[in-house]
């Protein structure tokens, strides 16, 4: 998953850097780096992002979860 990805992904939804973090727990300048090609997601942020991107009505199961219980819904929207 590209930069790019994260930088149209957020675009499309209209997003500020600090939206898109508090839905996948970081902070915006974490945001900023994968967006810069500067960081890598992690796999369970990867599965995230293509949950939102596949069915952006996830993004309230995502808000103010903690790391594990985002990947366990991540894999569940994911098989919708």
């Amino acid at each position: 998953m590209s930069g790019e990805f994260v930088r149209e992904l957020r675009s499309r939804l209209e997003m500020t850097r600090a939206e898109l973090g508090l839905i996948v727990g970081v902070d915006r300048m974490t945001i900023l780096r994968w967006e810069n090609q500067q960081s890598r997601l992690s796999p369970t942020v990867r599965r995230i992002m293509r949950a939102i991107d596949e069915q952006p009505s996830t993004i309230p199961l995502f808000t103010k979860m903690g790391t594990e219980e985002r990947a366990r819904k991540a894999e569940e929207a994911l098989r919708w």
